[in-house]
């Protein structure tokens, strides 16, 4: 007979505990996006159904199909990533969520350079994207975090890990995660790419000092393996990066000064950035109710007089403070 510790998890009533009532309907969430040139959280309220079985499965995450709707009042169907309860601890659990959308938004910033680079040099047919991803809170199953971005359809092909293979000859993603390194002075380097065409999701970042962008992020061993697999390719030398070999030799070296001398992306300003989504995300649970009316439209002042969800949440915050500043 197998021991309660010992049995196999049940995903389906697991993943139940993400819909009102283990059902799959629309529920409302509050939707977190991160924001790079002013490192600050946005929120918006959403409303959102999510599947009660995976659609896919990872090492550490489920993929979820849900259908979104957010202040544009467009249904779009998008992907919730859970992850799974032992891939992360209760504690690290809201932390896990935040990290994986500044890694990625951060990525996003670094691709929107690297395309500005290629046009600069007539490489206008050369460019990437990451999908833009969000943290959303789901209001009506005890304040649940999911990560959402846009599905993505067509060939799944992942071209290098986070290990230093390189997994495709494709040129484009060898070379921006080369590109990412020289952009950033030898601070960081993007790799784990991974998607549909040019259009990347689920991405790495290592950085020189080993802190920040989630569990994944293996230093300069991370940095290092990287270009001893990259063999510099004819876009690598058209957007007029350093020869892989000279950047690998001196990765090493540059270590301390580049983990001394971060500027815009630094521990402190990672730290803040996530520190901040968790603590916008942590405040609305103790004012989480089964009084949010059903179907309300994300959008106030619409959907026969429903109260504008954020508005909401905003006043019950506002009490929640001001009796903790009395106690």
């Amino acid at each position: 007979m197998e021991s309660p510790e010992n049995k196999p998890l049940d995903i389906k009533k697991y993943l139940r505990q993400y819909s009102p009532g283990g059902e799959s309907r629309q529920q409302q969430g509050l939707q977190f996006t991160y924001d790079v040139a002013t490192n600050k959280w946005s929120q918006h309220p959403c409303i959102v159904k999510l599947d009660t079985k995976p659609l896919a499965a990872g090492g550490m995450r489920w993929c979820v199909r849900m259908n979104f709707m957010g202040k544009d009042r467009q249904n779009r169907t998008f992907v919730a990533k859970v992850f799974k309860p032992d891939a992360v601890s209760a504690y690290q659990g809201d932390r896990a969520y935040f990290d994986e959308a500044v890694t990625q938004t951060v990525a996003g910033n670094i691709a929107e350079a690297f395309n500005h680079a290629a046009r600069e040099r007539d490489l206008s047919s050369v460019h990437v994207r990451m999908l833009p991803v969000s943290v959303v809170q789901l209001i009506e199953c005890d304040g649940r975090l999911v990560n959402a971005e846009p599905m993505l359809e067509g060939k799944y092909v992942k071209h290098n890990d986070n290990d230093g293979h390189l997994l495709t000859e494709e040129h484009v993603p060898h070379a921006f995660s080369h590109f990412s390194y020289e952009l950033s002075g030898g601070r960081v380097l993007v790799c784990d790419i991974q998607g549909v065409g040019n259009y990347y999701t689920d991405p790495q970042i290592h950085s020189a000092d080993g802190e920040s962008f989630g569990a994944g992020n293996c230093g300069q061993d991370g940095i290092n393996a990287f270009f001893q697999s990259h063999k510099c390719n004819n876009l690598c030398r058209r957007l007029g990066l350093a020869p892989a070999a000279s950047s690998a030799l001196s990765s090493a070296a540059s270590t301390k000064s580049a983990a001394s001398n971060l500027s815009s992306w630094d521990e402190r300003r990672y730290k803040q950035a996530l520190n901040s989504g968790i603590f916008d995300a942590s405040r609305q649970r103790p004012v989480l109710t089964a009084g949010v009316q059903e179907n309300a439209s994300p959008t106030a002042g619409e959907g026969g007089g429903n109260q504008d969800l954020s508005s909401m949440l905003a006043k019950k915050s506002l009490l929640v403070r001001q009796k903790q500043a009395l106690e």
